[in-house]
Protein backbone atom coordinates (compact mmCIF):
# COMPACT_ATOMS: atom_id res chain seq x y z
CA UNK A 1 0.00 0.00 0.00
CA UNK A 2 1.31 3.59 -0.90
CA UNK A 3 1.71 6.22 1.73
CA UNK A 4 -0.15 9.13 0.75
CA UNK A 5 1.07 12.89 0.76
CA UNK A 6 -1.67 13.65 3.27
CA UNK A 7 -0.48 10.53 5.64
CA UNK A 8 3.57 12.27 5.71
CA UNK A 9 1.39 15.33 6.11
CA UNK A 10 -0.32 14.13 9.22
CA UNK A 11 2.88 12.80 10.57
CA UNK A 12 4.78 16.07 10.11
CA UNK A 13 1.76 17.87 12.36
CA UNK A 14 2.14 15.27 15.21
CA UNK A 15 5.95 15.56 15.20
CA UNK A 16 5.96 19.17 14.56
CA UNK A 17 9.51 20.54 14.49
CA UNK A 18 12.47 18.15 15.23
CA UNK A 19 15.45 19.13 13.49
CA UNK A 20 17.65 16.02 14.69
CA UNK A 21 15.00 13.92 13.31
CA UNK A 22 15.01 15.13 10.23
CA UNK A 23 18.39 14.91 9.66
CA UNK A 24 18.60 11.41 10.21
CA UNK A 25 15.27 10.92 7.88
CA UNK A 26 17.20 13.05 5.42
CA UNK A 27 20.56 10.48 5.41
CA UNK A 28 18.03 7.47 4.53
CA UNK A 29 18.41 8.91 1.45
CA UNK A 30 14.72 7.45 0.78
CA UNK A 31 12.18 9.86 -0.75
CA UNK A 32 9.25 9.37 1.54
CA UNK A 33 11.22 9.88 3.98
CA UNK A 34 13.02 12.74 3.25
CA UNK A 35 9.15 14.04 2.26
CA UNK A 36 8.57 14.08 5.98
CA UNK A 37 12.45 15.69 6.76
CA UNK A 38 11.30 18.62 4.72
CA UNK A 39 8.13 19.21 6.51
CA UNK A 40 9.89 18.87 10.00
CA UNK A 41 13.35 20.52 9.68
CA UNK A 42 13.61 23.94 12.09
CA UNK A 43 14.00 26.63 9.27
CA UNK A 44 16.14 28.09 12.54
CA UNK A 45 18.63 25.85 12.36
CA UNK A 46 19.19 25.24 8.65
CA UNK A 47 22.63 26.93 7.50
CA UNK A 48 23.45 28.02 4.04
CA UNK A 49 26.43 25.14 3.90
CA UNK A 50 23.24 22.47 5.17
CA UNK A 51 20.46 23.55 2.31
CA UNK A 52 23.20 23.57 -0.39
CA UNK A 53 23.50 19.93 0.69
CA UNK A 54 20.03 19.48 0.80
CA UNK A 55 19.95 21.07 -2.50
CA UNK A 56 22.23 18.83 -3.97
CA UNK A 57 21.01 15.55 -2.44
CA UNK A 58 17.22 16.51 -4.25
CA UNK A 59 18.81 16.87 -7.51
CA UNK A 60 19.86 12.99 -7.07
CA UNK A 61 16.02 12.05 -6.92
CA UNK A 62 14.39 11.32 -10.31
CA UNK A 63 12.35 14.31 -11.74
CA UNK A 64 9.10 13.61 -10.32
CA UNK A 65 10.39 13.07 -6.63
CA UNK A 66 13.05 16.34 -6.96
CA UNK A 67 9.72 18.55 -8.08
CA UNK A 68 8.01 17.32 -4.86
CA UNK A 69 10.76 17.86 -2.39
CA UNK A 70 11.74 20.90 -3.97
CA UNK A 71 8.13 22.34 -3.33
CA UNK A 72 7.94 21.35 0.15
CA UNK A 73 11.22 21.95 0.99
CA UNK A 74 11.07 25.77 -0.12
CA UNK A 75 7.52 25.61 0.60
CA UNK A 76 7.88 24.54 4.70
CA UNK A 77 11.80 25.82 5.52
CA UNK A 78 12.48 28.59 2.78
CA UNK A 79 9.01 31.42 2.50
Amino acid sequence: ESIKMGDIKKMAKEIKKDHALALELWKTGGYLPRLLAALIFDKKLLTQQLVDELMEDIAKHNDKERGQLSDWFMANQLL
